[in-house]
């Protein structure tokens, strides 16, 4: 049976949900990022790649570009060691043609020096449950951003129990995460704390990090949940500018630096009317600031340098109403 679409004024999407996915997804998997509704994996027409907890700990990763380059359909790009920076791309596209999520907060800034692409390689790996990827153009959900799709991670919450690890390795790297974590019942709380110092193998990289992620879910009334997320991290990083030619070819040999403060506040809530008709307001804040320098570029045309400080920040309010309609047709308004 063919796809079934209609188009609905203010409508942020409507999806149809045959199964035509070709990869093997468990039936308990349950997609939110594809159509901000509560979907099986099998269920859903857009390619979808989930990475679970447990393959996030087999792969023993100590950033989400680590667990990214082990996806097919990404490509992931390291500038020299971590403290370039690393961006994601999906299926051939540029790097800002993917929306970057945190527990479904976009953290993607349109007025970087990256043309608005995320720097993965400052996500901790020790603080991501799960990962939602969702290949093709998502626009109609998340804007002009998502043309080549959307990746979600989603952080720790009080059913992830409590842990503490600290790393140590070659070429001054160490880190130092740890994670309280308790299901009530009716109420779970989860909050980490984590710090990250990696010098890298590459000359000229250096990198730091500082931060905490905290979650609070609750269900209410019969039918009802409600999800608090929250994050701060500050970075501190180092490296050689893009297409300079690294530390090898540069012919300037100063780095460029980077210093950056981000903040997140997530609230979801969700209500089932009826079995198949499923309402939601999601609210989200985002902030980063960032100071960076750069020493220019000589190799390969020349860039004078430049510096600049940016404050910027994101509010989002949407409110949803969903439903499903059997195995074949789903369809959420809002606005």
């Amino acid at each position: 049976m063919k796809p079934i679409l209609f188009a609905v004024p203010l409508a942020l999407v409507i999806s149809s949900v045959v199964a035509e996915t070709a990869k093997d997804h468990a039936p308990e998997s349950i997609v939110v990022t594809a159509s901000r509704l509560d979907q099986s994996a099998d269920n859903l027409s857009q390619s979808v790649e989930l990475i679970s907890s447990d393959d996030i700990e087999k792969l023993w990763a100590s950033s989400a570009t680590e667990v990214l380059r082990q996806v097919p359909g990404t490509n992931v790009i390291q500038q020299g060691g971590r403290g370039g920076g690393g961006a994601i791309l999906l299926r051939g596209g540029e790097p800002n043609f993917t929306v970057v999520l945190i527990d479904g907060v976009q953290v993607n800034d349109p007025t970087n020096s990256r043309g608005g692409s995320y720097d993965i390689s400052s996500l901790e790996q020790a603080q991501i449950d799960n990962v939602e990827i969702v290949f093709g153009t998502m626009s109609p959900v998340y804007g002009s951003d998502a043309l080549s799709g959307v990746v979600n991670f989603i952080t720790r919450d009080g059913e992830s129990g409590s842990s503490v690890s600290t790393e140590v390795g070659t070429q001054g790297y160490g880190s130092l995460s740890g994670f309280y974590g308790e299901d009530m019942g009716t109420v779970d709380v989860g909050v980490g704390v984590y710090a990250t110092d990696d010098k890298g193998d590459v000359p000229g990289s250096d990198y730091s990090a500082k931060g905490l992620n905290g979650k609070l879910g609750a269900d209410f009334l019969e039918g009802g949940t409600a999800d608090l997320s929250f994050g701060y991290q500050a970075t501190e990083s180092a490296g050689f500018p893009e297409d300079s030619g690294g530390p090898e070819l540069a012919g300037i040999r100063d780095v460029e630096t980077r210093d950056a403060d981000e903040y997140r506040l997530g609230l979801d809530l969700s209500y089932d009317f009826l079995d198949t008709l499923q309402g939601g307001l999601l609210a989200n804040y985002y902030r980063r600031e960032e100071g960076y320098a750069s020493p220019g570029i000589e190799s390969g045309g020349f860039i004078p340098a430049n510096s600049a400080d940016i404050d910027f920040s994101r509010k989002q309010l949407l409110a949803t109403l969903g439903s499903q309609f059997g195995e074949d047709l789903a369809l959420l308004v809002g606005g």
